[in-house]
């Protein structure tokens, strides 16, 4: 082989293996680099995608609550999805037992409803138990069971206007997980023509439906409401608005006639008080801190358990000022709203500050701290934003009169003081002469 082809053979040899190197390298390194590279920018949108979907559930979590602050406490407020008991029975297949755990719950939440309507003088009460709506569907967990139960119960009644609203508000204030999804009211019929009339005048008639939830993961308990909360469920009725006076306009009856003027009663002399502060405060309780959207605020309510009557309405705004009295009419507290939340309101007397949990009397239990009892620090304070009233200096509210008169005073004083000085010194002198004398 002449030198010539040696030259030509190691030429071709080389390229055919640069060639094949990078065919190599393609098939081996740059294809699968970039198909990694792919998959890592594919994964990396997935993961994006993840958090924009976890970050709109969060909002949408978030929105729920503002427009229903009664879900943060959802595993209390929800019916009980099994019995704790019942759970430890051996040899009892669980579906006979969830079975029978909703038979209870209907029992005991038809017990409940028939109560309340009653209490509030609602009468020919009638429920069922109407399947509930099969459109609305239930969504799922990850092992494919329904994340809740749902039951739904119809109800027809009769009853007087005051009644009804009554009734849907204590419904709406009750701590549990239901709501009523549909109301049909209208005026209670009569029996005949000319006869005597089964019902009063106005008598309404009301068709409720309503469900309540079973959701899976809640609290396991025998009764049917909680027995204990953190604090009181907010609920969105405003306590501010007397629904009662709806029935003075009735829809149905028309208005009311206005009541006839009656007499003034003279009014009585003030009666010294007989009760204690503390006996007064320790029956006014907080019952409820809820937040007002439309006014972007935390609002409260305060209740009087001794003498009943409406709840006193409080926030920082106009509301922020209110009076406690005994039952002789005598003011025993005169506070003002300085700060609310949704665990806490804090109330200013005088100079001091105080602080009331929701669900907490104004004045303690013995041998329990807060509310009246227990002024805050100016630390306590800080931390919560509040800066204490500075005190007001004294203003001179002396006249020149008064000035002339305690100028004579002091000088009546000094001339009375040269006198009893000067007599002083005379009758030493009388001893010192009869001194020198013997």
């Amino acid at each position: 082989m002449t030198r010539r082809e040696k030259i030509l053979a190691t030429t071709l040899l080389v390229a055919l293996l640069v060639l094949g190197g990078g065919v190599l390298a393609h098939l081996f390194v740059i294809e699968p680099l970039g198909e990694v590279r792919g998959e890592l920018l594919a994964a990396r949108e997935a993961l994006q995608k993840k958090k924009n979907e976890l970050a709109t559930e969060e909002k949408q979590i978030e929105n729920i609550l503002r427009v229903n602050p009664r879900l943060t406490q959802w595993p209390k407020i929800s019916l009980p999805p099994r019995d704790p008991e019942k759970k430890k029975q051996v040899g009892v297949p669980l579906e006979d037992l969830k079975i029978k755990h909703l038979r209870n719950m209907g029992v005991e939440y038809d017990r409940y409803l028939s109560d309340l309507m009653r209490k509030n003088g609602i009468k020919d009460v009638l429920i069922t138990r109407p399947q509930p709506d099969r459109r609305i569907a239930v969504p799922l967990k990850g092992n494919k069971e329904p994340l809740y139960e749902r039951l739904a119960f119809a109800a027809s009644s009769k009853g007087s206007y005051e009644g009804v609203v009554q009734m849907l508000r204590e419904i709406h204030q009750t701590p549990l997980l239901h709501q009523v999804r549909s109301v049909t009211v209208g005026l209670a019929s009569t029996r005949g023509e000319g006869a005597k009339s089964q019902t009063s005048a106005g008598t309404l008639e009301v068709s409720l439906l309503l469900e309540a939830l079973l959701v899976g993961g809640a609290e396991e308990r025998q009764s049917l409401l909680p027995s204990k909360l953190a604090y009181e469920p907010r609920v969105l009725a405003d306590p501010r608005r007397d629904y009662a006076q709806m029935a003075k306009r009735s829809m149905f009856t028309g208005v009311t006639p206005p009541r006839p003027p009656q007499k003034e009663k003279e009014k009585e002399p003030t009666r010294r008080s007989t009760e204690e502060r503390a006996e007064v405060l320790r029956f006014v309780r907080l019952t409820m801190i809820w937040y007002n959207p439309e006014r972007d605020r935390w609002e409260a309510t305060l209740y009087d358990q001794a003498k009943g009557g409406a709840e006193i309405p409080l926030n920082t705004g106009v509301r922020n000022e209110f009076t406690i009295r005994d039952k002789d009419k005598n003011k025993i507290l005169e506070a003002k709203v300085k700060y609310l939340d949704e665990r806490q309101m804090v109330i200013q007397e005088e100079k001091k500050y105080y602080r009331v949990f929701c669900g907490d009397f104004l004045y303690p239990l013995k041998g329990e701290k807060g509310g009246v009892k227990d002024p805050l620090t100016a630390g306590e304070l800080k931390k919560l934003g509040i800066e204490p009233e500075p005190e007001k200096k004294k203003e001179d509210t002396t006249t020149e009169k008064d000035k002339q008169k305690e100028e004579d005073k002091a000088k009546e004083k000094a001339k009375a003081k040269d006198k009893d000085k000067e007599a002083g010194e005379g009758k030493e002198e009388e001893e010192a002469a009869e001194v020198a004398k013997d």
